[in-house]
């Protein structure tokens, strides 16, 4: 097995944070490498060069045989904090109260990482979706804060792009409890590391990208809607204009997901500078570094 920290390399200094002259509070810690069978972990702190011999700091034991991380002070880290302010960003748009009414799954020849990589993509829109949601005129857009975690972005602009913005898509209206800041617009968020959502002033679109292999990996495309939305007499049929925009911009999505690892697989394939719209992609490959494969690789 191998126990790896973000907090500090291996035979350098636990940071003062950690001791009782500081928070004294224990550090993150990361495992892998788990032998087959694996009932339960204990984790010990002992300093073997203390003046008076090995001296036992704490324990942590009955660790659950499927977690691969304590955070600090002991335990999982809560999905409170891993999300961080990204709750109460998009706390007004009530995705406890929306419900899925369509899944669509795409098993892909492509890395995982693929999909995730061109939907946080500066270029993307433009480029991917030029003759679909390229053609919406966003007034403005804002990154609100992030953490290592997750990213949000907001485009300002009339009309909900979970649409085109064409004259036979018709939608439903805004949900009205949105925040008056977010009702002309939509989110772009990625909650690494594979989850995504595009979410309107009318619904959400939630996209998953899991790994089955290094090189086949499977989409789950879920829509979701308000209740209130959904028990409208007209919600049938005016959800198939949502249907239609998802199977234009996704299928555009999952094509240059195929082209992209097509791209990698190529035996003249180097790797591209990143320019300024494109320093999400960096962010997505630091937190894979630090987050899944750790501080010794």
């Amino acid at each position: 097995m191998t126990l790896t920290s973000r907090a500090f390399q291996q035979g350098g200094t636990i940071p003062m944070k950690y001791t009782c002259d500081g928070d004294n509070i224990s550090p993150p810690f990361a495992w892998s490498g788990v032998p087959e069978g694996t009932r339960s972990f204990v984790l010990l702190c002992d300093d073997p060069s203390a003046p008076s011999g090995i001296f036992h700091h704490w324990a942590a034991y009955d660790i659950p045989w499927d977690w691969r991380r304590l955070a600090e002070g002991h335990g999982p880290e809560s999905l409170a904090d891993y999300l961080g302010e990204f709750r109460d960003i998009l706390a007004s748009h009530r995705l406890e109260d929306m419900v899925c009414v369509r899944r669509v799954v795409f098993d892909m020849d492509s890395n995982w990482k693929c999909f995730v990589e061109n939907y946080s993509d500066g270029y993307h829109i433009p480029h991917v979706h030029r003759d679909s949601l390229s053609r919406w005129k966003s007034v403005s857009t804002r990154v609100t804060p992030s953490n290592e975690n997750y990213t949000a972005s907001f485009s300002a602009h009339e009309g909900s792009q979970l649409l085109l913005p064409f004259p036979d898509y018709v939608g439903f209206p805004a949900m009205p409890e949105i925040d008056e800041k977010w009702k002309t617009g939509t989110f772009f968020t990625t909650l690494r590391p594979g989850m995504m959502m595009t979410l309107g002033n009318d619904g959400a679109l939630v996209f998953r990208s899991e790994p089955l292999s290094a090189t086949q990996s499977r989409l789950t495309v879920s829509s979701l809607f308000p209740k209130s939305t959904v028990a409208r007499n007209d919600f049938e049929e005016i959800v198939q204009n949502y249907y239609r925009r998802n199977a234009i911009v996704v299928g555009e999505d999952v094509a240059v997901s195929l082209r992209q690892h097509a791209g990698i697989e190529s035996p003249y394939a180097r790797m591209a500078l990143l320019c300024r719209t494109e320093r999400s992609l960096n962010q997505i490959a630091n937190w894979i570094l630090d987050r899944v494969i750790g501080p010794q690789a």
